[in-house]
């Protein structure tokens, strides 16, 4: 008799809550499994970036091009041609910008020339060609005399529309209409807008 009196009494818990548990406990273990087997995956999956010495020579060799082309244009600027007629003009980007100058790539950034083949409108004024002038092996520019709305060109001919690369044959295709006349013209100038091509 002493000894039962000396005996703890456990609390008693349902059996609904004990399974529960035991789940519970089965369910972290897995997961605990399986994020350590994912750890190993990556560190398995990882590979070693390694870069050789000639991308470094390249990179530093284009930037040291940049920077003695930039000082010519300082020392001795071209004359800025500004064209008469044309106000608007359109620039594309047509070159990869890696290890180039911090300035150029500030330009083209200005310019919101992200990607390689996009193209903005701009007003030209000798500033705007001034930076140009440094971004000048970097893209390609000229006055635009219509815009072309998703690569084609609408024409009263039977075939309705003509793809965009036949803009210089136009004259003969729609019937001895100018392409101004076939294309919509840029009525305004405002500032940048997109235009991908």
């Amino acid at each position: 008799m002493a000894e039962q009196g000396q005996r703890k009494k456990i609390p008693l818990v349902p059996e609904n809550l004990l399974k529960k548990r035991k789940a519970y406990q089965a369910l972290k273990a897995t997961q605990a499994k399986q994020a350590l087997l994912d750890k190993k995956q990556q560190k398995k999956g990882k590979e070693v970036k390694f870069k050789r010495l000639e991308w470094f020579l390249h990179d530093s060799w284009r930037q040291q091009r940049d920077r003695v082309r930039l000082r010519r244009l300082e020392v001795k600027p071209h004359g800025l041609e500004v064209p008469d007629k044309h106000s608007l003009a359109f620039v594309v980007r047509i070159q990869r910008i890696n290890g180039v100058s911090s300035l150029v790539q500030r330009t083209i950034a200005r310019l919101r020339l992200k990607k390689i083949f996009s193209g903005v409108f701009f007003r030209v004024t000798p500033q705007t060609i001034k930076t140009l002038r440094i971004v000048e092996p970097y893209v390609a520019w000229g006055a635009r005399v219509a815009v072309l709305k998703k690569h084609f060109v609408v024409t009263t001919v039977p075939r309705n529309q003509l793809p965009a690369i036949e803009l210089w044959n136009m004259g003969q295709t729609a019937g001895g209409g100018a392409a101004a006349d076939v294309t919509r013209k840029v009525p305004w100038q405002g500032s940048f807008a997109y235009f991908q091509i």
